[in-house]
């Protein structure tokens, strides 16, 4: 509408109005790629280095996989604990 007041007509055409559409879309999707791209091209490599990807903990060396599931017993250990706690106090 704005582009059809400044050329001095008040109606542009459908095919005018997609074509609009169309140049926005491929306008945010080229700055996207973009974007992505330079990221990839400056962020440092995750390959660099085999010690450098070891997790670090108070100097410790790691025995098993982090990503291990937490065994449930602790717990039901930490809330039966809670729970005589609170009823101590009562």
């Amino acid at each position: 509408m704005a582009l059809a007041l400044l050329q001095g007509t008040q109606e542009i055409s459908y095919g005018t109005l997609y074509v609009y559409v169309g140049l926005f879309i491929l306008l945010v999707v080229g700055f996207v790629a973009t974007t992505l791209a330079l990221a990839r091209l400056i962020a440092p490599s995750s390959r660099s280095s085999r010690e450098q990807g070891k997790i670090y903990e108070t100097g410790e060396t790691s025995v098993t996989d982090p990503w291990r599931p937490f065994p449930v017993r602790y717990y039901v250990f930490a809330l039966l604990a809670s729970a005589c706690t609170a009823s101590w106090r009562w």
